[in-house]
């Protein structure tokens, strides 16, 4: 009798442990998770810095030695700006947002140098930040 409460024993924890170990897999992680791509309030200071400490700092940082060979120092906002708001006619939609497309322009230099395209999201957030005038906030 001893031996059966004993093995019983043990099968409940197995189980429980069992039970346990597989729920938990099913936790979702933030990463996991798509939210969608918000682009009613862009913020210079918020979002459009942010995408650009993820690809653009290794070229255009503020340091002026990574940015000896590009020119353009895209953590001075009136740098950044100017070129975001670029009225070329050869650049309907304008140099910035062109060269992150990688579409839309004859003298198209895609961005990131090197890497793949930002995504659609990243691109809408500054296609809107552009469209509200590139304002500093």
């Amino acid at each position: 009798m001893r031996i059966l409460k004993t093995f019983l024993t043990i099968l409940i924890l197995c189980a429980v442990a069992y039970l346990f170990t597989t729920s938990t897999s099913c936790v979702y992680h933030k990463a996991d998770i798509e939210y969608p791509c918000d682009t009613t309030i862009v913020k210079y200071s918020v979002e459009i810095k942010a995408i650009m400490d993820d690809n653009c700092q290794n070229c255009h940082g503020a340091d002026p030695a990574q940015n000896a060979a590009s020119g353009i120092n895209l953590y001075d906002y009136g740098t950044i700006s100017s070129y975001a708001l670029d009225g070329s006619t050869d650049c309907p939609d304008g140099t910035l947002l062109a060269d992150l497309t990688q579409t839309g322009c004859p003298f198209l230099n895609p961005m990131p140098k090197g890497q793949p395209k930002l995504n659609d999201c990243s691109i809408n957030k500054f296609r809107a930040w552009i469209n509200r005038g590139a304002p500093d906030n």
